[in-house]
């Protein structure tokens, strides 16, 4: 599918700038806790990170449309 700017709010422009890829490889797949170990000497940030579960209602429609996975690319 491919979407015009008209289509998309400005923030999601503006995220697909910084995030060029973003991919869902299952949306069934319940999210797992990311746990920082405690010797680390600064915060662990996830900060742009592609490690990420998707929108709970992203992932509702996608399994309504019989979609498990995902791939958007933005140039």
């Amino acid at each position: 599918m491919i979407t015009s700017s008209l289509s998309n709010p400005r923030t999601r422009q503006e995220s697909n700038q910084l995030k060029r890829v973003r991919m869902i490889v299952d949306c069934l797949s319940p999210p797992v806790r990311v746990v920082q170990d405690e010797s680390l000497a600064q915060p662990l940030c996830l900060v742009g990170s592609t490690l990420r579960a998707p929108h709970d209602c992203h992932a509702r429609y996608m399994a309504n449309m019989g979609s498990i996975r995902s791939l958007a690319m933005a140039n």
